[in-house]
Order: C-alpha cells, then sequence, then structure tokens
C-alpha cells in the first residue's frame, strides 16, 4: 500500500516537473490493444480546380487562358443555347478544330460564363440531389457535373425520368450539365483526356449549330429508357413506329416530261391476280383502283369523327401540380 501511494506521488512530481501528463495503466493498455494497421487511410489530396478568371469591379466574364497540354480534348459548354462542342488541337497545338456538338440542359447553379474547370473524379452511378440518379458521370467541379438525365433507380437503366429528357436543350437542372447518355458515355470515357471545361455565352450555338434529341414522353412502350443508350435491353432499338415503315409514294411525272418506267418488255413478269367486280370477272380497260370518296352536298351530315390517333399525337402538356411532384437534378 505505501508502495503504491509512492508511485502515485512520483507520478504527480514528474507532471510538476515536466508539465506533461503521465500516461496510467489503462491508458497505456488501450494504447497498446490498438491495431494500428487498422486506422483508416487518408484520402488522396486531389489539386484545387483552376479559378475562373473574370474583370475586376466590371462583373463581366473574360474568355479565360486555356492552359497548354498534351490532352487532346477542350470542352466548351454554350450557355445561351445549351449545346456542348467539344474541340481537339490545330497544328499549332491550340484547340481550335471543331470536333462534335451535344445537347444538354443546363440550371440555376450551373457557373457562368468565363469559368474554367479541370475534369475530377468519374462514377458509373451516382446518387443526385433530389433522391435521383445519374448514370455515367464526370465531375466538373465540386457538386457541378455531367451526366445523363436522371433515374429514378440507382443501376435501373429503365427507370429514365422521361419528363425530364423531354427538356433537353433548356435549362432544366439544379446546375449539371445533363446530357443524352451516348454523349453522357463519350465524357465519361474521355475525361482523363480532356484539358478541362469552360463555359460562354453566344448567340451563335456552334460550328455544328444546335442538336436535336426526340420527344419520348409520348411512347409509353420505350419512354422509361433513353434512347440513345447501348445496354442490348433497351427497347428503342428493336421498337420500329408505324410512321417509320410507311412506303414512300411512287412520283408521279409532270405533265409533259418522260417517264422513266421501263419498257413493257424490260419489266420482270408479274403474276397477275383477279380483281373481283359486282359483275364478276373484270372487263376490260375497267379500272381496279378504288373509287374516289364521295364528298358529301353541302349541308349533309358525315357522321365521321375526328380519329383518336390523331389526338394522341399533340402531347399534353404538364401541369403545374405534375412538375412539381416530380423530382430534377
Amino acid at each position: 500500500m505505501l508502495m503504491i501511494l509512492s508511485l502515485a506521488a512520483c507520478g504527480s512530481e514528474a507532471e510538476e516537473e515536466t508539465g506533461e501528463t503521465v500516461p496510467s495503466a489503462e491508458d497505456t493498455q488501450a494504447y497498446y490493444e490498438t491495431d494500428p494497421q487498422t486506422e483508416p487511410e487518408q484520402p488522396e489530396q486531389r489539386p484545387e480546380p483552376e479559378q475562373p478568371t473574370t474583370n475586376s469591379g466590371s462583373g463581366t466574364s473574360t474568355k479565360p487562358k486555356i492552359p497548354q497540354s498534351d490532352k487532346a480534348y477542350l470542352v466548351r459548354i454554350n450557355l445561351t443555347h445549351c449545346t456542348v462542342n467539344i474541340y481537339t488541337k490545330d497544328e499549332n497545338g491550340e484547340y481550335t478544330v471543331p470536333l462534335k456538338a451535344m445537347i444538354c440542359s443546363t440550371g440555376k447553379a450551373t457557373p457562368k460564363a468565363g469559368n474554367f474547370y479541370r475534369i475530377g473524379e468519374t462514377w458509373e452511378w451516382l446518387r443526385l440531389q433530389g433522391n435521383v440518379y445519374g448514370h455515367y458521370v464526370t465531375q466538373i467541379n465540386g457538386n457541378i457535373l455531367f451526366h445523363s438525365v436522371p433515374y429514378l433507380r440507382w443501376g435501373d437503366p429503365a427507370s429514365l425520368e422521361y419528363w425530364e429528357f423531354d427538356k433537353l436543350g433548356t435549362k432544366a437542372s439544379l446546375g449539371c450539365i445533363r446530357l443524352l447518355v451516348s454523349d453522357a458515355i463519350w465524357m465519361y470515357h474521355n475525361a482523363w483526356n480532356i484539358v478541362g471545361v469552360e463555359f460562354y455565352e453566344d448567340e451563335d450555338p456552334g460550328p455544328f449549330g444546335k442538336p436535336t434529341a426526340p420527344k419520348i414522353s409520348d411512347n409509353e412502350t420505350c419512354r422509361d429508357w433513353d434512347p440513345t443508350d447501348p445496354d442490348p435491353a433497351n427497347p428503342w432499338h428493336s421498337y420500329v413506329a408505324e410512321e417509320d415503315v410507311s412506303l414512300p409514294e411512287a412520283e408521279v411525272p409532270a405533265e409533259g416530261e418522260e417517264s422513266t418506267e421501263p419498257l413493257e418488255d424490260e419489266k420482270p413478269p408479274v403474276e397477275e391476280s383477279p380483281v373481283e367486280t359486282p359483275g364478276g370477272e373484270p372487263g376490260e380497260g375497267e379500272s381496279t383502283e378504288p373509287p374516289a370518296a364521295e364528298t358529301p352536298a353541302e349541308g349533309d351530315v358525315t357522321g365521321e369523327e375526328t380519329p383518336e390517333s390523331e389526338a394522341a399525337d399533340v402531347p399534353a402538356a404538364e401541369t403545374e401540380e405534375t412538375q412539381q411532384e416530380q423530382p430534377a437534378a
């Protein structure tokens, strides 16, 4: 008992002389029971993105200086027209040769004209704001990303927000740059070879004009998929609309023009199929074409109504209540 008190007193004296706290037996035991290999590794420090160049005091943005690089591509985003233009190098090493254009959607939080950022991380799927998910995601800066139109379920390409897809080419996102899946894939696979992303404003959409994207909301068979998704399960690959399979009408030569139809002896033999007429066999010289529709006399009522298919071709406008219920990213 006297020895324990003596050791405690020595410990107190040591603290007073050195100003350091002497660890207790419990602290020492806890220290050696901790496996240093189980401590989490520190994340790799990434370089900060290059900050935009702006005019001091004027509030207007200037064209940022593009750094010298051995990377192949420069991405320029036209905020006026919601287009993405890809440039590659000319013979002088400047990024002046237009390569391709993409349609996109931007938003309120999208960086302003004059900003320039280097590309960051990439993800095949990533959760976005609004409890939705982006496919083929490439980081521009912070929470500003390239990605597909949002999906409702992670990893499910058949859960596309088709009502948001129809907004491509307009300011519809929260701030990210939404793309067609095919364009998002290009960004995802070429991110390592992009010198950076420049934001600008111009009434000229770019060297290729403004690309377009189809409206898919009316197609209940395929609209849950992005039409450009190369996934073999994508129903757009096998879908053929009725209007796509209709044959073009034969051209009728104008009066005075010679017909390019082959001569009788040059035509391949065609198996004739008789056309029944009210009198039995078709009479010689009688036309086999269906009779022209009769025109009702003035005041007559035909009783015909506009077919439903024509009305279905016009998409119904989304109500304000519906728009509020749909999440966006």
